[in-house]
């Protein structure tokens, strides 16, 4: 599993996409509001460096790899047939995680074998998030933000949408997605259908939950 988070309008996301998406305009990065071109951008830039960095591709078939969506509007990775590349033993699967908020953009990547989802928030951003809880949220989890405030609005948002994104859904789907907050600090998280490990950072600027989904092997009893 590979991770990049960036800010957006900064120098170094520039020379990202300068490396990485040949003729982007960077006047965009400035915009308060980014539009699709350029949240789509920054994620392929993300999603090329991480494959660089990591050796997972050669140079070549780095810059011909591309962000494609299902119908569901779900991300994936499309990636070229290496020439006189040597043959794998198994072909090579990545699944492409990606998620923007305010300032901020991240991209995941995993093995399509045990793939994984990631949500991003802004900090930064003023939200009512007692009144987003009590609109969407179910009676419980009405009462751990109560209690807890912000932060627990944002573990359960964040891993809501975490989810969703490993399913391949949206956010009207994430928000029905129910869980018991009591689990939300332990490793892993229950659904009516399926069991999730997660991984959360909280920083001053933003929070991110990584949802995955527990192997076969180690569904919990």
């Amino acid at each position: 599993m590979y991770l990049s988070i960036f800010k957006i309008n900064t120098p170094e996301m520039k020379d990202l996409l300068r490396s990485y998406v040949n003729a982007f305009d960077c006047s965009n990065l400035s915009l308060a509001r980014h539009p699709q071109t350029t949240r789509r951008a920054c994620a392929l830039a993300l999603a090329r460096d991480l494959l660089i960095k990591n050796k997972i591709l050669s140079a070549e078939s780095t810059k011909q790899t591309t962000i494609q969506h299902y119908a569901s509007g779900m991300p994936y990775l499309k990636i070229p047939t290496e020439n006189n590349a040597q043959p794998r033993t198994r072909p090579l699967a990545l699944q492409i995680s990606n998620s923007h908020s305010g300032a901020w953009i991240a991209c995941l990547i995993s093995e399509a074998e045990y793939p994984a989802g990631i949500d991003l928030e802004d900090l930064s951003i003023k939200r009512s998030y007692l009144k987003l809880a009590e609109h969407y949220f179910s009676v419980s989890e009405i009462e751990y933000v109560k209690r807890h405030g912000p932060e627990a609005f944002y573990k359960l948002w964040t891993a809501k949408e975490a989810i969703a994104k490993l399913q391949g859904k949206g956010l009207a789907e994430a928000l029905k997605i129910q869980l018991d907050p009591v689990s939300l600090d332990s490793i892993m998280v229950c659904t009516e259908s399926c069991h999730y490990r997660l991984e959360r950072q909280i920083t001053q600027d933003y929070i991110y939950t990584i949802a995955r989904k527990y192997p076969a092997t180690e569904q919990p009893k």
